[in-house]
Order: structure tokens, then C-alpha cells, then sequence
């Protein structure tokens, strides 16, 4: 597993999460 997997983990779980924000509020306009 190379260092910088562990650098760039923490920008992934970011990005994941404000995907998963933008798909809770869709579902709430509906």
C-alpha cells in the first residue's frame, strides 16, 4: 500500500460524502 493512499483517503471520504448530501437532498425535493 503506497503513503500516499493515505494522503488522498481522507479527500475521497470528502468527495463521497458530498455526493451522498447531494443525493439525500434530491431525494428530500421529492
Amino acid at each position: 500500500m503506497p503513503r500516499n493512499a493515505i494522503l488522498y483517503q481522507p479527500t475521497f471520504i470528502l468527495h463521497r460524502i458530498k455526493q451522498i448530501e447531494r443525493t439525500l437532498k434530491k431525494n428530500k425535493k421529492k
